[in-house]
């Protein structure tokens, strides 16, 4: 795909997803800028370009690949290993990082740069319990760069890109750490509620819905709605086997089984918490496996 297109390509996708240019640019970019950008006038920068295709709900790595330039590259690369560093708790070689790009002058004005960071310095912090209402000021400041007039209840509405819905799901973290339990399921249930309600590309809906999904279920469960929590699970269910995302099965399962245990009705909880069991071992998820097997061993009934 050659540059001159990028502007056909977004417009064609607009009107497919019968969006006005308002609705798609959002106040982040504004509609005059889009409309730029539509006929071919400006060049958009590559994050821009992720913006648009994620609140377009496609995948942009189908279509980023034609755009990168060796700067997009570089800082691109520096946010992947960023973010491994804070899923595998190296938060030392994370700080480091952050600290690299906020000197970089060309990495922070841009302002999805800015929004990308501004998240992942809150990673740095959201476990620390003395440190929430700094971790939600850097998350609402991160949020308000692509949504401006950011409210909890209206997030179902919105044409969320990626580093929304992580932003989103960290605010959730942070309610659950201070037990506002409610508020918790509630912001989590918006975010499957604009999943249930907007058109996305089954790639993109897969690397996130059933995570979303489980966080739902989870949140039923410790509210000690668990009827409601099975039904969500159904559905989660019911969404990996279509699309074919597996890899979630095993946390549904054991969301089931902990309401099944709930309800006495044991033999089906061990029924189930085998399942995870073997589909765990099969995926190579060994720790998962092993989290599996412990929970059963709590309770000879459950056992196996």
């Amino acid at each position: 795909m050659s540059m001159y297109l990028v502007g056909d390509t977004i417009k064609r996708l607009r009107k497919k997803r019968s969006l006005t240019q308002d609705k798609l640019a959002g106040d982040a970019l504004g509609r005059e800028y889009l409309s730029k950008i539509e006929n071919n006038k400006i060049a958009p920068s590559v994050k821009i370009l992720v913006q648009l295709f994620e609140r377009l709900g496609y995948d942009p790595n189908l279509y980023i690949e034609f755009f990168m330039d060796k700067e997009s590259v570089k800082f691109q690369t520096a946010i992947d290993a960023l973010s491994t560093f804070l899923r595998e708790e190296n938060l030392k070689e994370a700080k480091k990082i952050v600290e690299q790009l906020e000197r970089n002058d060309r990495f922070m004005s841009d302002k999805f740069n800015r929004q990308c960071l501004l998240s992942r310095k809150a990673g740095l912090i959201i476990d620390d319990r003395d440190k929430i209402k700094e971790t939600r000021k850097i998350l609402l400041e991160a949020i308000k760069i692509t949504i401006p007039k950011y409210e909890e209840n209206k997030i179902k509405d919105y044409l969320l890109t990626k580093e929304d819905i992580y932003i989103i799901n960290k605010l959730a973290i942070l309610y659950d750490s201070e037990g506002r339990k409610e508020e918790h399921l509630k912001l989590l249930c918006g975010l499957k509620e604009n999943f249930d309600s907007r058109y996305m590309d089954i790639g993109s809906k897969g690397r996130h819905y059933p995570m979303i999904v489980s966080n739902v279920a989870r949140a039923f469960i410790a509210l000690d709605r668990h009827k409601e929590a099975m039904a969500v699970c159904e559905e989660g269910i019911a969404f990996c086997i279509e699309s074919g995302f597996m890899g979630m099965l095993p946390s549904f399962a054991i969301n089931q089984a902990q309401c099944l245990c709930k309800f006495e009705d044991y033999d089906s909880c061990r029924e189930l918490l085998m399942q995870a069991y073997y589909t765990s071992k099969l995926q190579g998820d060994n720790g998962m496996a092993e989290t599996i097997k412990s929970y059963a061993q709590e309770d000879s009934r459950t056992a196996f």
